[in-house]
């Protein structure tokens, strides 16, 4: 059994911390800190005008040994990228636009729905018409695509990332 395995399968972290949005610095229990790093990038955007819905982002889990602080940035939804020291967590990419479909009367075709990752559901895709794209929930995930109107309509809008760290100490 390795010395990583071990803290996982009978260990408990001393500590637990978790990051929503912003930027900062993270400062471990103590030098030389085995940390099991959690990331999510923020989740695309859905398109507009019969828009397909944005995709989720990126997850990243890695053991790192942290010296001392590190810097992070938790990324914002619309697909913003999540860091944590050298590490990186991609946003997930908008839906594209298809404006080209559709009609006041509401004959154009849908979106598709947001994805979702693992920390997230995708928001839902716009039905036939002038519908607002679904919003996404949770972390990371993609927003619906918006239905066509003329006077347009609002996707969907991806959730943003996290940063979950369990520090167990040297």
């Amino acid at each position: 059994m390795t010395a990583l395995s071990s803290l996982r399968s009978g260990g408990k972290p001393k500590q637990v911390t978790t990051y929503t949005s912003g930027t900062g610095t993270y400062t471990p229990t103590a030098a030389n800190a085995w940390c099991y790093v959690t990331l999510v990038g923020g989740g695309g955007n859905g398109g507009g005008g019969s828009g397909d819905g944005g995709s989720a982002a990126a997850v990243w889990t890695q053991w790192i040994k942290l010296s001392g602080a590190t810097s992070y940035a938790v990324g914002a939804g619309g697909g913003g990228n999540t860091t944590f020291g050298s590490l990186t967590a991609v946003g997930g990419r908008s839906g594209g636009g298809n404006f080209s479909q559709g009609s006041n009367s509401g004959g154009g075709a849908g979106g598709f729905n947001g994805q979702s990752s693992q920390y997230g559901a995708g928001g839902s895709g716009s039905g036939y018409g002038g519908v607002n794209g679904g919003n996404a929930t949770g972390y990371g995930a993609g927003g619906g695509g918006a239905g066509y109107y003329y006077d347009g309509r609002d996707a969907g809008i991806g959730s943003g990332g996290l940063i979950i760290i369990e520090d167990f100490g040297p």
